[in-house]
């Protein structure tokens, strides 16, 4: 047991851990691009949704705090959430007006669950997501269908023009 504690610094859990790390962040961070990036890792959709709900729906100061990382977003950002609680949170987070790396993740995950092929979706999850990006600003609107990715800067690229089957797929639900 005290091995355990000794892996975490103390504290009986990893998540414990990361808890603490966050509170460090808010506290002496200073929004330092580097510690931002040891901050998002394990928010990776490769790793247990519960350190993404820690930081997107309990944490909102180290969220609020993620401006910019030394970690490029794009390698982070392979897999697309497909839990319906936390695509509801990034759908909440895009239309409150949130900025910095939160943003460009949640518009990641929004986009690519609505129009990536590869993405499995529940039906039901799909016209959901879709039913509160429609009550996005039509300028999100546009945004999250013109979405193409982040690039290896850490900026949104977008499509010059809404591809038609994404234009169809909205519309037909919308």
């Amino acid at each position: 047991s005290s091995g355990i504690n000794a892996e975490y610094g103390g504290h009986p859990s990893f998540y414990d851990f990361y808890n603490r790390f966050c509170e460090v962040y808010e506290a002496e961070g200073f929004c330092d691009p580097t510690f931002a990036g040891f901050i998002l890792l394990p928010t990776l959709c490769s790793y247990a949704l519960t350190y993404r709900r820690l930081i997107w729906v309990e944490r909102h100061e180290t969220l609020r705090m993620l401006r910019t990382t030394n970690i490029a977003l794009a390698t982070t950002l392979t897999a697309i959430e497909t839990d319906a609680d936390m695509m509801t949170v990034y759908v909440s987070a895009l239309q409150s007006g949130i900025g910095g790396i939160p943003y460009k993740v949640a518009l990641h995950h929004v986009s690519r669950f609505l129009f990536d092929e590869k993405v499995k979706k529940d039906a039901s999850l799909f016209k959901l997501i879709l039913k509160f990006v429609g009550k996005c600003s039509p300028e999100l609107q546009e945004i999250i269908k013109r979405f193409d990715r982040i690039d290896e800067c850490n900026d949104v690229v977008l499509l010059d023009e809404i591809p038609d089957h994404r234009r169809e797929k909205i519309d037909n639900v919308l």
